[in-house]
């Protein structure tokens, strides 16, 4: 599972409004989980839910003796142990007509911006390894516009330990006879 500090840190970084025009529209942010979606989109034009699904190891990246990396540093071996595992981040961006902007558009302004974060914002957190492209869930209610995108994530799980070195290595005594 993603550490919880890492998916605080994705958390933070979703945009918290977009600008369409001179005007700025205010985004609610929440887990997928305990999201009240419609009493939110009450309060703000926009809503934003986020889960992660299909935790799972990523088996091309990781060797099989999980052993990652060796070093050294002052008598002391370092061994890294691990694995790199995937994990599914998908955001729901839900939207209502305002006074001043279609549904449609403030979902599509929203996907958009969403896009360059995952650009520009998201590998500075963690690394994206694959988009896994928009959906469009509107059909679920005609009264609010839903689009989905999800994002395939890849972070590393690991441990050291460490073995002090052996400082000489003395060659065994052996005669070869013929």
């Amino acid at each position: 599972m993603i550490p919880s500090d890492i998916r605080k840190q994705i958390f933070r970084s979703l945009p918290d409004r977009i600008i369409i025009g001179d005007i700025p529209y205010p985004a609610a942010r929440s887990y997928s989980d305990n999201a009240p979606v419609q009493t939110l989109l009450q309060q703000y034009p926009l809503v934003i839910t986020l889960r992660y699904s299909a935790d799972r190891p990523a088996r091309e990246w990781t060797p099989a003796t999980r052993l990652l990396a060796v070093g050294t540093a002052e008598n002391t071996l370092t061994y890294q142990h691990g694995q790199w595992r995937h994990a599914t981040l998908t955001l729901d961006v839900h939207a209502c007509d305002t006074d001043t902007a279609a549904k449609a558009e403030l979902v599509e302004t929203y996907l958009d911006t969403l896009q360059l974060w995952a650009l520009r914002d998201l590998p500075e957190i963690i690394t994206v390894a694959d988009d896994l492209g928009t959906l469009d869930l509107s059909y679920i209610d005609p009264d609010i516009a839903r689009r989905e995108i999800a994002f395939t994530l890849r972070y590393l799980q690991s441990y050291l330990t460490e073995t002090p070195a052996t400082k000489q290595i003395d060659a065994p005594d052996l005669t070869l006879e013929p």
